[in-house]
């Protein structure tokens, strides 16, 4: 009985053994690398390229593509832009499919085909690379989509298998391995294998190619976008095995972005997706494409990882750094302290200066302005009641770089004051830029021109504010206690100031909403160095030297 037992027991572990063979030829399956495509046949990059069109046809390459033709009012396509600011060409169905064409394409050898796309919805049935076979030697010709996003959120190989689902909103990356001479094909999505050597039929190569948008059952806009798309010679991937992340250049300051650049190892080996983490994100933020935002001083760790194999890691610590508020130079555009100022008041007109704030025109019982003692020391105010007011210069003109230096408060925080409200002169096409570059709003929040909220405020506290106004780069800057709250924001068509205004506006309550300002400067503007070095120089015994730099160094230490 006992040996009996043992020969059963010996014979049941060789069964379980070899029964598992399968299994792990299907993991080490699961586990390939994509392979690289050269994009020697077709190499499209809808980012640097916009497609041709005549007579709403699209024009998209002459190898693979070939051309989109759309019905206005039916459907529609073109080069648009993403949220990142980057292009892609879209295709979009409404109450009819459209498509990609191309014919004659008769390519018989093993290629590849990489691409990115995303689409709307999933509600809709998508078909990437519809591809007709040349004339085989007898039978008919297979026709094939090699994958198909369906209109129930599911992705299919050829044959109507089960590849994975998609969601709406999201690139997914893609890569074909079209082996003609074998009639099969593989794909990955996003690094993954999921379609694995499946036979194609009585394939012997691709004569004509499509991609197709259909509509969904309600006739809504149903669109797919394709980043870029390239086709080509295919070569087996190198497994990766490392990476690291290049240490930035230079420092790293709030609101700072900057890409990180990822190193492989090997060089040569497969594109990865990647996972990307930030210790902190309440100091540095990292996004899905490794691109760090600064968000307040410290340090944070970010960390990389291969989606494909999240034991291959790498780290790197970023410090953030607050930057340094401009120095001011030279006030003499605008140089009021409101302490020992006069101002003109005629009619309920208020004259502040002639060059930067210009007039305040007051409404007798609904709004008023002039000077005020506050802590026993003049300060300007802007009062609204029942009707908001403001201080108006015209025709400024000023296109140079400038800085602005000012200090500020608020009797409430349920009233909402625009500072700097600036019209821009006009550009040389377009219409020009009017942003308003700090709001003081009436939920207490303070916001950039573009509406992004950089903070709070309190109501009977000083805040002492700082712009940067980069006129010939269309860029501002902002510091509100000496803490960076606007860091080189594009302010679009803008060539310079043609006009400005101070906004006081009334509350819900129509109670008094007041607007102080200690002190105002305009002036040219020089940057603190975050390091300096001098050149050697020779200097005779009694006699001086001078250094020159239009740059301002705060606490320098000398040594000889």
């Amino acid at each position: 009985m006992n040996i009996g037992k043992q020969v059963m027991l010996i014979w049941l572990s060789l069964l379980l053994v070899s029964s598992s063979f399968p299994m792990l030829t299907a993991s080490a399956a699961e586990q390939r690398e994509p392979v690289m495509i050269s994009g020697n046949f077709t190499s499209i990059d809808f980012n640097v390229t916009a497609p041709t069109v005549s007579n709403n046809v699209y024009t998209l390459d002459s190898k693979f593509l070939g051309t989109a033709s759309m019905t206005p009012g039916s459907n529609s396509a073109g080069r648009v832009a993403d949220s990142d600011d980057s292009h892609a060409f879209f295709m979009e169905a409404s109450t009819a499919a459209i498509n990609s064409f191309k014919s004659g394409i008769n390519k018989a050898d093993r290629f590849g085909i990489q691409t990115r796309v995303k689409f709307n919805n999933t509600n809709s049935k998508r078909s990437l690379f519809e591809v007709k076979s040349m004339t085989p030697p007898s039978g008919t010709a297979a026709w094939p989509t090699l994958l198909t996003f369906d209109e129930l959120g599911k992705i299919k190989d050829a044959k109507g298998n089960p590849a994975g689902t998609y969601a709406a909103d999201q690139w997914y990356d893609i890569v074909v391995d079209v082996d003609s001479p074998n009639h099969r094909y593989s794909a990955w999505i996003n690094g993954e294998l999921a379609v694995d050597h499946v036979d194609l039929g009585n394939f012997t190569g691709v004569t004509q190619n499509k991609m197709i948008q259909n509509t969904n059952a309600g006739k809504t806009p149903s669109r797919i976008t394709i980043a870029y798309l390239k086709a080509g010679t295919v070569s087996d991937s190198v497994p990766l095995s490392g990476l690291s992340i290049q240490p930035l250049n230079g420092d790293f300051f709030v609101n700072q972005t900057a890409p990180l650049t990822l190193v492989k190892t090997p060089s040569n080996s497969a594109d990865h997706s990647y996972n990307w983490l930030s210790s902190h994100t309440d100091i540095v933020e990292v996004d899905s494409q490794g691109v760090i935002t600064g968000r307040r001083p410290g340090t944070a760790r970010i960390t990389v990882s291969s989606a494909q194999n999240p034991s291959i890691t790498a780290s790197i610590d970023i410090t953030v750094k607050a930057m340094t508020a401009p120095i001011l130079i030279n006030p003499s555009y605008l140089n009021a302290d409101y302490s020992n100022s006069n101002l003109q008041v005629n009619n309920n007109v208020v004259t502040v200066d002639s060059n930067f704030l210009g007039k305040i025109t007051a409404n007798a019982g609904s709004s008023s302005a002039g000077l005020i003692s506050d802590n026993g020391s003049n300060v300007l105010y802007l009062e609204a009641v029942n009707s908001s007011l403001n201080t108006f210069k015209s025709a400024i003109n000023k296109t140079d770089r400038f800085a602005i230096q000012t200090r500020v408060k608020f009797n409430n925080t349920d009233s909402s004051r625009s500072l700097f409200e600036m019209k821009s002169m006009n550009p040389p096409a377009g219409t020009p830029a009017w942003p308003t570059l700090l709001t003081f709003d009436q939920a207490g929040r303070i916001k950039d021109y573009k509406g992004n909220v950089l903070g709070s405020y309190a109501a009977d506290q000083w805040y002492d504010i700082v712009v940067d106004m980069d006129t010939p780069n269309h860029r501002y800057s902002v510091w509100i206690n000496g803490e960076v709250k606007v860091n080189n924001l594009d302010l679009g068509n803008f060539v310079g100031v043609s006009q400005n205004k101070i906004i006081q506006n009334t509350n819900a309550s129509k109670t008094a909403s007041r607007t102080f300002i200690a002190y105002m400067k305009v002036s040219d503007i020089v940057l603190p160095l975050q390091d300096f070095e001098l050149p050697d120089r020779e200097v005779v015994k009694g006699k001086a030297a001078i250094l020159t730099t239009r740059q301002f160094l705060k606490k320098p230490m000398w040594s000889r």
